[in-house]
């Protein structure tokens, strides 16, 4: 399951998961966010993943992937999760972005917002 929020009148996105994601609902989200873009520019994402989440590792690549292609729609990614490994795969991966990106665990979710509220 994902929830998608927009923060009304303003660019701040907040996803939050837990369990399984299908891929009819990841390409939902990945619609919603390019809609998003289209009217808002750069999005500043908070992702907060609230419980362990089923999916591939080539699952987990495509969506670098689709971050990497809209790298520059991102001006700030906060990953939301207590998941060591999530969190340490992330900082991997962000290595390839230019995109502002910071982890929080999620007694940090109140941090996270004021971050990505603070540009």
């Amino acid at each position: 399951m994902i929830e998608y929020r927009r923060k009304p009148g303003t660019n701040l996105v907040e996803l939050c998961t837990a369990g399984n994601v299908d891929d009819w609902t990841s390409k939902q989200i990945l619609t919603q966010i390019e809609l998003d873009m289209r009217k808002y520019g750069q999005l500043r994402i908070l992702h907060e993943v609230r419980s362990r989440i089923g999916f591939s590792p080539a699952k987990f690549w495509n969506n670098i992937q689709v971050a990497t292609a809209h790298n520059i729609q991102f001006s700030r990614v906060a990953l939301v999760t207590d998941l060591d490994w999530l969190t340490n795969m992330t900082a991997s991966a962000g290595i390839a972005l230019t995109t502002e990106m910071r982890m929080f665990s999620r007694a940090q979710l109140t941090d996270a917002r004021m971050w990505l509220e603070s540009i």
